[in-house]
């Protein structure tokens, strides 16, 4: 807990504080993601329910030295998949201007920018995706 809690910018807090910091990103209404290069979390991303059917992308974050490997896009379609295997049909997620690479993977990544959704004061940009089942390559083989 405590590694993660270092990921997500969280320090000097009991483990306690943690897991309940965390509840929201448990099944089953949520999930939390790491990427791992051998033992070490190079990444790291969040899904929780906003309400029912509406999920929210939060605690996104790729170490500085591994950005630009694929690390962001495959975390993201992960966390897509999640949501659509808990019965979520949109997301929601928010970030900062300051984070322009953050906000092209988003937009490359379908999502829309839409109105502020939340009281974030350090959110500056709100993107929604309406998501739809990912299609298995295998079933267009037969």
């Amino acid at each position: 807990m405590q590694e993660v809690a270092q990921v997500c910018g969280i320090e000097h807090i009991d483990e306690r504080s943690i897991a309940t910091g965390l509840d929201d990103y448990r099944p089953p209404s949520g999930t939390f993601l790491l990427a791992r290069q051998s033992q070490t979390v190079v990444g790291c991303a969040g899904l929780r329910a906003l309400s029912p059917g509406i999920g929210e992308i939060k605690r996104m974050w790729i170490h500085p030295e591994h950005r630009g490997e694929g690390l962001g896009r495959a975390l993201l379609a992960a966390l897509e998949d999640c949501a659509i295997s808990m019965g979520m049909g949109r997301l929601m997620l928010d970030t900062n201007d300051a984070l322009i690479p953050a906000m092209r993977l988003y937009e490359s990544s379908g999502y829309l920018r839409t109105e502020r959704y939340n009281d974030n004061p350090d959110a500056t940009t709100f993107y929604v995706k309406n998501l739809s089942p990912r299609r298995d390559p295998a079933a267009d083989r037969l």
